[in-house]
């Protein structure tokens, strides 16, 4: 966190046009699954105070497909309405598999990161200030020019971090996780040629962020902990208590499965189901209760 936090700084701050040369402040996270590299990219944007937004490969909807909102142009009106931001690409792992549809996601995401949106992503209805535009000649202006301020404001003003797994690759060149009682224990960093999970990433992918990638290391206990409790953080005062219990028995168990993130999600589920019984199922109470705003 400590190294993207001037990274994202200089990104958002809109100084870069003006700089001599462009600075590389696409970043990129890599880690086994479960280990909150979503959760580092909504803390960064947090503590950077800029908004937040986020897509996954896996749910990703190509421009002039039918049904479902397409990605582009949810993005494009996002960035049009906001001064900065962080973007968050996640499973950029899964670009790494052949089709016909992959290859279209590939493409957009490509040329998402090098700051460029296809003229299929731009809503000549309306994103900015501009007057309604009405024949042809006009929606054209329009379209080159909310095209040319979104493109500006993505180069100029927001961050984009990616992320992935290559889950092959972990595996392949690291051990197992886990704790033996007969062998002292190392972290995968210890155990895994970084270069090689390098390797494994496609050359389009690394060209476009920065060289220094941000390993993530499987979660220790006093990383559980520092996640509790900002997690713990979004909850009602009357509420934290019982959640950090719940959390505090699970952490030893999550450190030594690999959990990750992910067991704050199964700690989430039983405390909402102690509620669930508490209220007798009834679905009104239990609605105010879990979606109360925090104190």
């Amino acid at each position: 966190m400590d190294k993207l936090r001037p990274i994202i700084a200089l990104a958002t701050s809109g100084l870069t046009s003006k700089l001599p040369l462009k600075p590389r402040t696409s970043s990129l996270i890599v880690g086994p699954s479960g280990m909150g590299k979503s959760h580092l990219a909504r803390e960064l944007a947090k503590e950077a105070g800029v908004p937040f937004w986020e897509a996954n490969v896996a749910s990703w909807i190509v421009l002039g497909a039918k049904g479902g909102n397409q990605t582009l142009p949810s993005l494009v009106t996002w960035i049009a309405n906001r001064k900065s931001g962080l973007i968050f690409l996640d499973e950029l792992d899964k670009l790494t598999s052949q089709g016909e549809w992959t290859n279209a996601i590939r493409l957009e995401i490509h040329d998402l990161i090098d700051g460029r949106l296809p003229d299929g992503a731009i809503d000549v209805s309306g994103t900015t200030q501009m007057e309604e535009l009405t024949d042809d000649q006009d929606k054209f202006v329009r379209k080159t020019l909310i095209k040319s301020e979104v493109e500006d404001k993505l180069k100029n003003s927001f961050m984009i971090v990616g992320a992935g797994a290559w889950q092959e690759a972990w595996l392949s060149h690291g051990q197992p996780i886990g704790f033996h009682q007969e062998q002292e224990v190392k972290t995968l960093a210890e155990r895994i040629e970084r270069k090689q999970i390098k390797k494994s990433i496609t050359p389009e992918i690394l060209q476009r962020f920065r060289n220094e990638i941000l390993f993530l290391d499987p979660m220790t206990e006093a990383d559980y902990l520092h996640a509790m409790i900002s997690l713990s953080g979004r909850l009602p005062v009357n509420q934290r208590c019982r959640f950090v219990e719940l959390a505090i028995k699970s952490i030893p168990s999550a450190v030594e499965d690999g959990l990750g993130m992910r067991v704050f999600e199964e700690v989430y589920a039983a405390f909402c189901s102690e509620i669930y019984h508490r209220v007798a199922g009834d679905p009104m109470v239990l609605e105010e209760i879990l979606t109360r705003v925090p104190a």
